[in-house]
């Protein structure tokens, strides 16, 4: 009877973490928040008792001491990075895969998706509380971003709510209706990331489902292999920026990414451990397109990752995803491989998929699945 009730407590006390700190990450996407210092000293002491009560539920789950003596030395190293970055993404990750132990995935994703909607009606509200005429007919035209700070960040909420649902909802047969979705998001917020994503979505799942079928070895190798890929093809692309013709197309193809992955990466060094960073620079030079006074950020997942939370933790980011890549290919779970595809792509353009709360497959490697969800998805992509 006590361990019955024991577990249950463990469970509960994972649930309070994973939609605390969910929605944290969301509410802090919100331009009421995101720049508020109070908010931010506030969100730093509650993510300190998170850290704490995911130790203890770590340490209450049924690891063996070998796993436990090990994973506490990847805990501290990793707590280690985060003082030197100040960014706390891949401790928080790595904390919620090990606790996540005996958890069911889609039961996880189902308390992110409610976390992620209570966050988008708040900054709903609060976009129509605080937007002015001018400014609200302006994005009609342009892209309405929510308060989320700009659309393509809007644009990335709604995608991270579709391939949420469909964790636990069985993919349909007609595309139409993720076309017709692909279709509103961007009339909505006009942001062209989220709308070739969702586009793309059904297409990949019938492709990856013909992969299972057909047992094709080579893609699921050059899946696993895709994050790596990525980390070296932004790494040596910004090296390359200034002497390759070729990588200078990409370029404008992908809207001066790799020219800000250059510019980042001019000025800063690669260390084991990761360091706190300047992001944003103005008056920036481009010597290839001869062009003065660029405002620069960091849009690249990549770039962000290697540069700010180290070359080790990096590795342990890669490990994570061909681990997600390996489980899903022997469930033939069709739907985690292509959101997991999805995010690594997306990663090119997008500095939140770090986050375990935007790049929600994560929680896949040490979780249980609905076999029942499984089956029924097996069965409507073979019949």
């Amino acid at each position: 009877m006590r361990e019955g009730y024991t577990y249950k407590g463990k469970i509960r006390a994972f649930d309070f973490c994973l939609f605390g700190l969910s929605l944290i990450q969301y509410l802090s996407n919100i331009t009421l928040f995101y720049e508020n210092e109070i908010f931010s000293m506030i969100t730093k002491g509650i993510r300190l008792v998170f850290y704490l009560l995911l130790l203890y539920i770590v340490f209450h789950k049924r690891y063996s001491f070998n796993k436990l003596l090990i994973f506490s030395i990847i805990t501290c190293l990793l707590t280690y990075g985060m003082f030197k970055s100040e960014m706390s993404a891949f401790v928080f990750a790595w904390l919620f895969i090990i606790a996540s132990k005996g958890e069911n995935y889609e039961r996880i994703i189902k308390k992110l998706y409610l976390s992620m909607w209570i966050v988008l009606i708040v900054a709903t509200i609060y976009y129509v509380c605080s937007i002015d005429y001018t400014t609200f007919i302006y994005q009609v035209k342009n892209g309405v971003d929510f308060a989320l700070g700009q659309k393509n960040q809007a644009g990335l909420f709604f995608v991270c709510l579709f391939l949420m649902k469909k964790a636990w909802k069985s993919t349909s047969k007609k595309m139409y209706k993720d076309w017709i979705y692909a279709f509103i998001v961007l009339t909505i917020t006009r942001s062209k990331t989220a709308f070739v994503v969702i586009l793309l979505y059904p297409i990949m799942i019938k492709m990856y489902n013909y992969v299972l079928v057909k047992e094709k070895k080579w893609m699921r190798v050059i899946t696993e292999m895709l994050v790596p890929f990525l980390f070296l093809f932004n790494y040596f692309s910004a090296k390359m920026y200034e002497s390759n013709i070729f990588v200078q197309i990409v370029d404008k193809i992908l809207t001066n990414r790799i020219f800000l992955n250059w510019y980042i990466l001019s000025q800063n060094k690669l260390t084991l451990w990761g360091q706190n960073i300047k992001l944003s620079y103005t008056g920036v030079y481009n010597p290839v397109r001869d062009t003065w006074n660029i405002t620069t950020t960091v849009d690249n997942a990549y770039m962000l990752a290697v540069l700010v939370m180290g070359i080790i933790p990096v590795f342990l980011f890669i490990i994570g995803y061909i681990m997600v890549i390996r489980r899903a290919f022997e469930d033939r779970n069709v739907v985690v491989i292509v959101t997991a595809v999805i995010f690594a792509l997306y990663g090119i353009s997008e500095v939140k998929t770090v986050s375990i709360f935007f790049n929600f497959v994560y929680l896949y490697i040490n979780c249980k699945h609905d076999k029942n969800i499984l089956k029924r998805e097996q069965l409507l992509n073979n019949s």
